[in-house]
């Protein structure tokens, strides 16, 4: 009876075809992850140009105060410092903050000001990115780029919600260029607009950041007595520097 049941079509299990890249990684499928009301736009900043970007948007009411706004960040250091240089950029804005710091009084004080719509701009950290449900939240902004592709689609997905049109603002930073590949993998499903410079920083595999890496950055040998420990291992064997003792090196290879 169990196995008659178990071939019922409600019970049977669809093997789904999943689509990698050439690293393997799967391919995000935006229609399944994200709500298509959401309208993404990535900007390619520096950090010192962030607070001045959000600030822009405010001004030229790509942000606006009389909507509901998460602005996500990936410190409580930072959170402070968005707040205040916030109040002080935006002086008409009421803006509230959201820790893992935060008393549990402070929470709930915090989130009914938010629902409630006297406050229109939370600023918070991850702690806010899944588990919790906001009605009429228009705008996300990342204003730290999470270290985790599923992260960015939580912290996108507060937004966007019961049919209601969403806009997602990202600051990228080429210190975040781990997840540039997912990332631009979703744009294109949900055709957005993808910038020139992050479909550059997703065209770069993991193994050219790593030579790049390594050319930028020489390792060492682990043996202070070593005549040539001042050269990169992974430079020898070339007529300069022959390839007499490199078993041995690799042996005892270390990086700094």
């Amino acid at each position: 009876m169990i196995r008659d049941q178990m071939l019922l079509p409600s019970h049977r299990f669809i093997l789904a075809d999943v689509k990698t890249d050439k690293l393997g990684h799967p391919l995000v499928d935006g229609r399944s992850t994200v709500s298509a009301f959401i309208t993404h736009v990535v900007f390619m900043v520096s950090q010192v140009e962030k607070i001045n970007k959000l600030a822009w948007l405010y001004s030229t009411g790509k942000l606006s105060s009389d909507q509901r706004t998460l602005i996500f960040c990936n410190s409580r250091h930072n959170v402070a410092y968005v707040c205040e240089r916030l109040q002080q950029l935006v002086p008409p804005l009421h803006v509230t903050t959201l820790t893992s710091r935060s008393s549990a009084t402070a929470k709930m004080g915090t989130l009914k000001l938010f629902r409630s719509g006297v406050s229109t701009c939370l600023v918070c950290t991850d702690i806010l990115s899944r588990g919790i449900d906001f009605e009429n939240v228009v705008y996300v902004v990342h204003y730290d780029t999470p270290l985790e592709f599923d992260t960015w689609v939580h912290r996108s997905g507060r937004c966007g919600r019961h049919g209601v049109p969403g806009y997602c603002y990202t600051f990228f930073q080429p210190e975040s260029i781990n997840i540039a590949k997912p990332l631009v993998a979703h744009l294109k499903q949900t055709r957005q607009l993808i910038p020139p410079k992050l479909q550059e920083y997703a065209n770069q595999s993991l193994v050219d950041t790593f030579k790049s890496s390594l050319f930028y950055h020489p390792t060492r040998s682990y043996r202070s007595s070593d005549p040539q420990r001042q050269h990169p291992v992974m430079g020898r064997g070339t007529p300069r520097f022959p390839d007499y003792k490199q078993d041995r090196l690799n042996q005892n290879f270390r990086p700094l």
